[in-house]
């Protein structure tokens, strides 16, 4: 069997979540894969703009932003080849 290491040591990560405390939760957990350069947004407008024009290798996009999905994001990422994931609760 092989074993994953999975590291973000030095990767930008951007981070869409309107919750202070969850998005102080997701930069925390993703500190135990290394030290990543977190790129946090709280809204929908701020995602749009860090997922236009930063440079980035992985995003974590919650599906509701105050009551605005992040549908758009994931597009504009995805037309970029940014990977993500969508984390919701």
């Amino acid at each position: 069997m092989t074993s994953v290491t999975l590291t973000l040591s030095d990767k930008r990560v951007l981070v869409v979540e309107d919750e202070s405390a969850i998005l102080m939760l997701i930069e925390d957990m993703l500190g135990n894969f290394g030290e990543p350069h977190v790129l946090p947004a709280q809204s929908l407008s701020a995602g749009m703009k860090l997922a236009g024009k930063a440079e980035l290798d992985l995003a974590l996009l919650d599906v509701n932003l105050a009551g605005e999905e992040s549908y758009p994001i994931a597009a504009r990422l995805r037309d970029r080849r940014v990977p993500f994931l969508f984390v919701t609760g």
